[in-house]
């Protein structure tokens, strides 16, 4: 009986680990069924904030962008005594792990965990825009960008090299293991 415990067991952890892990096999596929959501379930919304992971900072407006959970809260820190909580209208689907911010673009890179990297422009703060996206292979930890290419610390699959000139439609360029 002993035995059947064990083998029911390891069969549980392997089952739990295969679903957390499954990763999309098609790489076109619409934003709006991820590769994440069933054939009967579609994701509609959630509650984006939790802890705060990532901060970047906007110097000349006066705001900072807090990632938090799977949303971004935009403070106005023009009185740092009184930070004030300007919009929290940029919602994810992965969990922020780390934000660039890009002044001269007035964009807002975002590595997002198993959903990879979220390009938003910022211009208008008080209506953010999603402008486009790229699903890294790995697990998106940290994000940074320098001219053209942004630089994505992907977890176990190591250095993703993503072109963002064209922010609708970033394509990996390179990688290092």
């Amino acid at each position: 009986m002993f035995k059947y415990r064990i083998i029911f067991v390891i069969f549980s952890i392997v089952t739990l680990c295969d679903s957390v892990y499954a990763r999309r096999q098609d790489s076109k596929i619409n934003e709006s069924i991820m590769w994440f959501d069933s054939l009967n379930v579609r994701f509609i919304g959630n509650w984006p904030f939790g802890s705060a992971y990532a901060i970047a900072c906007d110097e000349v407006r006066g705001f900072v962008f807090l990632g938090s959970g799977g949303g971004v809260y935009i403070l106005d820190v023009s009185a740092p005594a009184n930070p004030l909580k300007f919009s929290e209208a940029i919602h994810t689907r992965g969990f922020i792990r780390n934000i660039f911010y890009e002044y001269s673009s007035q964009r807002l890179y975002i590595a997002d965990g198993v959903t990879g990297l979220e390009i938003w422009d910022i211009a208008d703060l008080s209506n953010p825009v999603k402008i486009g996206y790229y699903d890294t292979s790995g697990d998106a930890q940290c994000v940074c960008v320098s001219g053209t290419y942004a630089y994505i610390a992907d977890g176990f699959a190591g250095l993703r090299i993503i072109d963002v000139s064209v922010p609708s439609n970033p394509q990996e360029v390179g990688y290092y293991d």
